[in-house]
């Protein structure tokens, strides 16, 4: 505003002017913006482009960080509703296990096999026993016989107790009838944990990413060159105006002697004197 003096409008006014003066050209192909600044005075120009260029710069910083803002913001959202998720299907296998005795659910259900096989083949190697005494003439209320049915009334109360359930679960065993449900539903809260530590992991990973972005000085738009105080103009061509100059004086100088000459020869007859005086005369009667 200094510069040109301006007093009217001074910013409308000193925008207009750098509006002008101010020019651009963008080449898609490459994404290299260039600016351009005309002036009479170069040290003018160049401190006006550089000064255009980290406007720029400072505006595309801010457009990164205000994009960056949100998207922490949205990410730390996520991480907290994820990490709520995750405590909760943590805390309901957790329940499930301590309701129903789990430890180790593929060791335990191997147990329980295991101990069904062993009772049962211990029960049927009683029962053979005892069948073959009365075979060969014991009464059943032979003490032999009496203990070989009371081991057999255990084993088929245990095995009972290992297929129906115990009156309270150890923490090795699995009632046979209820071990495939228990173990899908276990399979299922892990798998939900698995899950949810898995999109939780996966956030917290996005969430540093964008923290380090956040903390990340470059931007988009870089500054490539600098302007520098131009050494020679770039316009206007001296030597063409010079020509054309000369040109145009010449033919202008032709088209005034021609008029002075019909003017002079208009005077010189009476009758078109008369119409040049009369046409003068309308002229200054105008003006008034």
């Amino acid at each position: 505003m200094g510069r040109e003096r301006l007093t009217k409008h001074p910013k409308t006014s000193a925008r207009r002017v750098v509006g002008d003066a101010l020019e651009y050209e963008y080449d898609d192909g490459s994404g290299v913006l260039t600016v351009k600044y005309r002036d009479t005075d170069p040290s003018f120009a160049t401190r006006a482009v550089n000064r255009a260029v980290e406007i720029l710069q400072e505006e595309f910083r801010g457009l990164t960080l205000r994009r960056v803002t949100e998207k922490r913001a949205d990410l730390e959202k996520r991480v907290s509703d994820a990490e709520t998720e995750l405590n909760d299907s943590k805390q309901a296998l957790i329940d499930f296990s301590v309701e129903h005795g789990i430890v180790d659910i593929n060791a335990q259900a191997s147990s329980a096999a295991s101990q069904v096989a062993q009772l049962s083949a211990q029960l049927t190697a009683k029962e053979l026993e005892r069948n073959n005494l009365l075979k060969s003439g014991r009464s059943a209320q032979d003490p032999q016989v009496r203990q070989l049915q009371s081991d057999i009334d255990e084993l088929n109360r245990l095995l009972g107790e290992l297929r129906s359930g115990f009156r309270t679960y150890t923490a090795v065993t699995i009632p046979e009838t209820q071990l495939p449900r228990i173990v899908s539903e276990y399979v299922d809260l892990k798998y939900e944990v698995t899950l949810r530590q898995t999109v939780y992991g996966t956030l917290r990973q996005s969430l540093e990413a964008v923290l380090l972005e956040e903390k990340d000085e470059t931007s988009a738009f870089q500054v490539i060159s600098r302007a520098e105080v131009p050494e020679v103009r770039s316009s206007p061509n001296r030597a063409l105006i010079a020509v054309l100059g000369a040109f145009a004086a010449f033919f202008l100088s032709l088209f005034i002697a021609f008029l002075m000459e019909y003017v002079s020869r208009l005077e010189r007859d009476p009758a078109e004197a008369s119409k040049l005086t009369e046409i003068r005369r309308h002229l200054r009667f105008r003006k008034r």
